[in-house]
């Protein structure tokens, strides 16, 4: 997948977001592609945001928050 399409599906997860906050699968799959694209504290907070709406997805979540830290901790943040 090109990083243009991470863009564009960022785009339309902000979108639904807009339209519904409350939808926590749309803050994980936008978490997802901030992390493709090196963007690290976006990534977490959206993270934590899905978290915070459905906590029954903590083990996988904290996992991947755990991932993204580790990440943060290792690689220059991207503008």
């Amino acid at each position: 997948m090109a990083t243009g399409e991470f863009g564009g599906a960022i785009a339309d997860f902000t979108k639904a977001l807009e339209i519904n906050p409350n939808r926590a699968e749309a803050y994980e799959n936008r978490g997802l592609a901030f992390l493709v694209l090196g963007k690290i504290a976006e990534s977490e907070r959206d993270f934590e945001r899905c978290l915070r709406l459905k906590p029954q997805l903590e083990l996988d979540l904290r996992q991947r928050i755990e991932l993204v830290k580790q990440m943060r901790d290792s690689v220059p943040q991207r503008q």
